[in-house]
């Protein structure tokens, strides 16, 4: 064969050879990861079942896993930072949130930041020893109440009865369950928790339960915040039914099995990094 009509097939047979590898060396090297998505500071209140770590010290709650949905289509990182439902602004700007939950009865300092268009809805709630005194003519004055502050109490007409302030879902219900109160006013959600967890089955609970209203509460960009994370927020609400997922994660999280299983507070955090 002559020498001149060999060589071309065997440089056109190399090249390829070559080319072949290159791609399989492509297709082979492993992707670069996506970039970490940027943090969003979120202030959650220990408020079982809205807000509480688990058995693994893991944030989570009602409250916790709508936002981390909603804020992950809004191509951001949630952070939830314990803050208590009555922090003020400069509590809140020392623990440098951008977004927390303000409730007109017990937060503070809500003039000037921004209320946005997705929240829950608080049904209050009053729980009482027996059926007897439930009727709203029935006189309170001879009633020990316990309550989150003295000033929700008294608002909801129990001004008269011997007032008890603190943790619903930790002194209070115990108080109550030792028969020290007669009556224990909050959140349906967050009384009902403290009870199951501590004996009370659901149909006795809501036989010795008197509703007393409800009002709603949002979540607010704080006066530091930049404008352009509410956009983004705003934004991720197209599509997302935020109220459909509410009323799923209220049914996951007040079951009699869910509400029975450990619900730890922020202590256990101390040493571990950020969820």
């Amino acid at each position: 064969m002559d020498r001149c009509s060999v060589r071309p097939w065997r440089r056109t047979l190399a090249a390829v050879m070559l080319l072949w590898g290159l791609a399989t060396e492509a297709a082979e090297a492993p992707a670069s990861p996506p970039p970490p998505l940027p943090e969003l500071r979120v202030g959650v209140p220990h408020l079982p079942p809205w807000a509480f770590h688990d058995a693994d010290c893991r944030l989570t709650g009602i409250a916790v896993e709508n936002l981390r949905r909603l804020t992950e289509r809004a191509g951001r990182r949630f952070v939830g930072v314990p803050l208590p439902l009555e922090a003020g602004a400069e509590a809140r700007r020392k623990a440098g949130v951008a977004l927390f939950l303000g409730d007109p009865k017990l937060s503070a300092d809500l003039e000037g930041t921004l209320p946005l268009p997705f929240g829950h809805t608080i049904e209050t709630i009053a729980v009482y020893q027996g059926p007897w005194n439930i009727t709203a003519t029935a006189p309170t004055s001879s009633l020990t109440v316990g309550a989150r502050t003295q000033r929700l109490a008294e608002s909801l007409g129990f001004g008269d009865s011997r007032l008890v302030a603190g943790e619903v879902n930790g002194a209070l219900a115990d108080a109550f369950v030792a028969r020290r109160l007669d009556v224990l006013v909050g959140g349906r959600e967050v009384v009902y928790v403290a009870l199951m967890r501590r004996g009370w089955r659901a149909e006795s609970l809501r036989s010795h339960t008197r509703r007393l209203g409800s009002h709603s509460v949002y979540y607010h960009l704080a006066k530091e915040t930049e404008p352009i994370i509410g956009d983004a927020l705003r934004g991720a609400l197209e599509g997302f039914d935020w109220t459909l997922h509410d009323r799923q994660l209220r049914q996951r999280f007040l079951s009699p099995g869910m509400a029975r299983r450990p619900m730890l507070t922020p202590d256990c955090m101390e040493g571990r990094p950020s969820d």
